[in-house]
């Protein structure tokens, strides 16, 4: 990682130190080091690239605060999810509900 990505990193890191926000570190993909900031109904990625690209993702909330039932949600959306490269299962057995072809088409 070049001293200038460095540099900025921990620049940026010492501005949400400043503002009380709190943030961990993760390195989520090779050459990259990625900043994960949870703020109420937001949370935000931002990657640090070891070419100098500064990539920011923001997931907001859009329905507020729901009750437990939405946790049905998760697991009928996600259970099969393995994550960037796809879904799990699918292919399953004739008459299952199957999984959508990509994460876009989750409803």
């Amino acid at each position: 990682m070049s001293s200038t990505t460095i540099h900025h990193l921990l620049s940026f890191l010492e501005r949400l130190r400043a503002a009380h926000i709190h943030y961990t570190l993760s390195d989520p993909t090779q050459g990259a080091i990625m900043v994960d900031i949870s703020v109420p109904g937001e949370r935000w990625e931002v990657e640090f690239h070891e070419d100098g690209l500064i990539g920011v993702e923001v997931f907001a909330s859009v329905q507020g605060v729901q009750g437990a039932e939405l946790l049905n949600d998760l697991f009928r959306r996600f259970s099969n999810w393995i994550g960037p490269g796809g879904w799990a299962n699918l292919s399953g057995p004739a008459g299952s509900r199957g999984a959508p072809s990509s994460p876009d088409a989750r409803t």
